[in-house]
């Protein structure tokens, strides 16, 4: 979940860092990054930038983990003490 949480948190970071930069430069910066992931997935890294698919994973990782806690509560109640 850590990795996904950077993964957003680089995301959000890079977009903002392009909104304040010079339109020229933003547009040659996009472009470099986007052929860095095309060499990346050509040389058969996962390339983990899709921001919605990455908080949806971490969505699902806190719902698992939230029913296990409660899982793990009802079987603690159900012990004799």
């Amino acid at each position: 979940m850590i990795i996904h949480l950077t993964h957003v948190l680089q995301a959000e970071a890079e977009k903002k860092k392009l909104e304040s930069m010079d339109p020229k430069k933003a547009e040659e910066y996009k472009e470099n990054k986007a052929w860095d992931k095309v060499m990346k997935r050509a040389s058969g890294e996962k390339v983990k930038d899709r921001v919605d698919l990455l908080k949806k994973s971490i969505k699902r990782r806190e719902a698992k983990k939230k029913k296990s806690a409660k899982k793990w509560f009802v079987f603690l109640l159900a012990i004799p003490h």
